[in-house]
C-alpha cells in the first residue's frame, strides 16, 4: 500500500474512458503521395501514400527502424524526401524542407517527440517554453500572451506553480504534457506524435493520450501516432498504415480492428544470417 495515495491519487477526471477510433469525414488536410527516402543504398520507405482528414487519428504502426520516424521527419519537413513524392495541405504542395515553407505552413504541421527530456530545453522555465511558440507561431504578445500561456496551461492539467518550474524539476508525464502543449500552441492543423507515451508507465500513458484526444477535439486537429503497439493503434486510430522494413509496404486499413489482420497482413520476417544459422543448425 502506498502510504502517500491520497496525495498522488490522480483527479477522477483525469483518466476518463479512452474514445474509439476517431473517423472524420471532413476535407483532406495532408495528403501524402509516393514519400520515399532513401540513405546511400538503403532504403528507408518507399512510395507511402496517405490521406489524412481534419479531426482523424493515422497511426503508423511498425517494429523499431522501419520508418515511422523518418515518415514523421519527411511530413515536418526535417529530412528531405526523394524526388517524386509530394506531400499537400490543405491541397497546397509544401516545400521538401522547413526552408522552403512559409510561417502559416510551418505553424500547421507540428510534432511531439518521444523523448521530452531531449525535446525541451532545461535551461528555460516552462512558462517561456509555452511563450516562445505562442508568440513567433501565434503572433501573441503582451497580456494576451500572458493569458494565453495560463489556457494552453490548463489545456493540459497544468497549474500555475507548473509555470515557474523548468523542466529538470518535473516528472516524466509532466514533461510531455508540457511538450504537448508546445505543439498545441499555435493551433496546428496536423499534430505528429512520435510515440509520445514510450517511456511513461501505463496509468500514464493512458492519461496522456486521453489528453490528445482531447486537444484534436477542442482544435480538431489531424494527429498521426507511430508507435509499436498494436494496442494503442486499435483503441486509438481510425486508419493505420504499416511500415515494415526488410519488406518495405504500406496498408490503410479503416475500420477493421487490427487484430483480425495480423495473421493476414503481418509476417514475422527473420534476418537472412538468422535463416541460415537455423538451417545449419537443422
Amino acid at each position: 500500500k502506498c502510504h502517500f495515495e491520497p496525495s498522488v491519487s490522480a483527479p477522477a477526471d483525469e483518466l476518463p474512458d479512452a474514445p474509439g477510433p476517431v473517423h472524420a469525414a471532413g476535407a483532406p488536410v495532408l495528403v501524402a503521395k509516393k514519400l520515399s527516402k532513401t540513405y546511400g543504398a538503403t532504403r528507408a520507405l518507399h512510395d507511402v501514400t496517405f490521406t489524412l482528414a481534419a479531426g482523424e487519428t493515422l497511426g503508423l504502426v511498425g517494429e523499431s527502424g522501419s520508418g515511422k520516424t523518418t515518415l514523421a521527419r519527411l511530413l515536418l519537413g526535417l529530412n528531405r524526401p526523394d524526388p517524386g513524392g509530394t506531400i499537400l495541405l490543405d491541397s497546397v504542395a509544401l516545400g521538401p524542407n522547413l526552408a522552403s515553407r512559409s510561417r502559416k505552413q510551418r505553424q500547421a504541421i507540428q510534432i511531439i517527440f518521444q523523448n521530452p527530456d531531449s525535446a525541451l530545453n532545461r535551461a528555460h522555465r516552462v512558462r517561456y517554453i509555452l511563450g516562445r511558440p505562442l508568440g513567433r507561431l501565434a503572433g501573441t504578445s503582451g497580456k494576451t500572451l500572458k493569458a494565453a500561456i495560463a489556457e494552453l496551461a490548463r489545456n493540459v492539467r497544468l497549474g500555475e506553480a507548473h509555470l515557474a518550474m523548468r523542466p529538470r524539476a518535473l516528472s516524466g508525464g509532466l514533461k510531455q504534457r508540457v511538450a504537448i502543449a508546445r505543439a498545441f500552441a499555435g493551433r496546428p492543423r496536423v499534430v505528429l506524435c512520435d510515440e509520445p507515451t514510450s517511456a511513461l508507465d501505463v496509468s500514464v500513458q493512458a492519461a496522456i493520450l486521453n489528453l490528445l484526444a482531447g486537444l484534436s477535439v477542442i482544435c480538431r486537429s489531424a494527429w498521426a501516432l507511430p508507435t509499436c503497439s498494436f494496442h494503442t493503434i486499435w483503441r486509438w486510430c481510425g486508419i493505420w498504415l504499416t511500415v515494415s522494413r526488410l519488406c518495405i509496404w504500406a496498408t490503410c486499413w479503416k475500420s477493421v480492428p487490427p487484430r483480425k489482420c495480423w495473421p493476414a497482413r503481418i509476417t514475422p520476417i527473420r534476418p537472412p544470417s538468422f535463416q541460415r544459422q537455423r538451417r545449419q543448425h537443422a
